[in-house]
């Protein structure tokens, strides 16, 4: 098949997407998976991508896949699991791999009360979100299964063209997957660090700027704060799970299912997490700065408005006194009248009304 008709022709299977990664290169779209066992030639590798499974439905396509193709019950509870956390179980035939992919989407492309089971979303700046996706992979030698949510990591087709492109060498199946798996996730949390590199910019210009309300800049740094949070625990435990992949020790799936040629690329991926992660470790020190330096000019503007307040109430303070240590009552339109009492009570709520929306007029209450 043609390579620029792939994706079209592969999408065209709802919730399900089955393809054939041949060892020249080639990437072919099936309908079925029963189709693509009985197609695939020694170096093949058969990858079926599911968007948001049932429990049922995973369990056919594995046993589908082959006799051989087990799922722990342990591995079916991660992948329909509430809370996420990036990880890596090695088995001796198989690896699963939990991830999860972080980006920025517009407001209308969220919605925030929808499937949390494989997405979170959190409010940023500028009317974007934040969005944490799973993404999760069982990968034996020559077949593997992706499960993702609606809408999450859609640039998953990236594998065929990391298997189009890359030497035979690297076909080895299971370790050009993994790279192209762990750099795609990897990548996403990179580009929402950036994001939010530049939103602790935009703070830490406002909170210098004059006219800009000291709550609307506490609420914004705290959502950057959470935000930045969020993809924090994405970034240290994928840091973690490359580094396990790494970690070629005798045991397990990986040390044998992973060619020689594929590990300078992991170690490529490991070194973006590990610069990401220190990044995101300097953002929260960053935001912590910017949330005292915040408060301690909100408490010089209160001292501000403190002095002023003694600075009037001083001046009230000397009349008051003179006139009521002398008792002064001197006569005055409508002394000793009705008409003169309705004066000074309108004068006595009219004063105090206008105080009251200056003073709110100028934010002290």
């Amino acid at each position: 098949m043609d390579q620029s008709g792939v994706a079209g022709a592969a999408e065209a299977v709802a919730g399900r997407t089955i393809r054939v990664l041949r060892s020249d290169g080639r990437a072919d779209a099936v309908d079925a998976i029963a189709e693509a066992m009985a197609r695939r030639t020694p170096g093949d590798v058969v990858w079926v991508d599911l968007v948001d499974p049932t429990k049922a439905s995973l369990d056919e396509v594995a046993a589908t896949l082959g006799s051989d193709v087990h799922l722990h019950p342990l591995v079916l509870e991660d992948v329909f699991a509430t809370r996420r956390r990036p990880k890596v179980d090695r088995f001796d035939d198989h690896v699963f791999l939990d991830l999860v992919e972080v980006t920025t989407r517009p407001h209308d492309e969220v919605d925030p009360g929808g499937d949390r089971r494989r997405r979170a979303s959190l409010p940023l700046s500028g009317g974007e979100w934040l969005t944490a996706g799973a993404v999760s992979a069982i990968i034996h030698r020559d077949r593997f299964i992706t499960i993702r949510g609606a809408g999450t990591l859609p640039g998953i087709t990236r594998i065929v063209d990391e298997w189009r492109v890359a030497e035979s060498e690297r076909r080895d199946g299971p370790g050009l997957v993994v790279y192209t798996l762990l750099d795609l996730v990897v990548d996403s949390v990179v580009m929402a660090s950036d994001v939010l590199e530049e939103d602790v910019d935009e703070l830490e210009q406002k909170v210098i700027e004059a006219g800009v309300p000291r709550t609307e800049i506490q609420a914004e740094a705290f959502a950057v704060r959470k935000a930045t949070s969020l993809v924090r625990r994405v970034a240290a435990p994928t840091r973690e799970a490359v580094g396990q992949v790494l970690r070629r020790d005798g045991r397990g799936f990986l040390t044998v299912g992973i060619a020689d040629d594929n590990v300078p690329y992991l170690h490529d991926v490991h070194d973006h997490v590990v610069r990401v992660t220190e990044s995101l470790d300097a953002l929260r020190d960053e935001l912590t700065s910017v949330l005292e330096f915040n408060m301690a000019l909100q408490d010089n503007e209160l001292n501000e408005v403190m002095k002023k307040l003694s600075a009037w109430a001083a001046i009230i303070a000397v009349p008051t006194a003179v006139t009521g240590y002398f008792g002064q009552n001197v006569p005055y339109p409508g002394f000793s009248e009705p008409a003169g009492f309705a004066m000074s009570v309108a004068m006595i709520v009219g004063g105090a009304l206008g105080l009251w929306l200056w003073f709110r007029r100028l934010g002290w209450l």
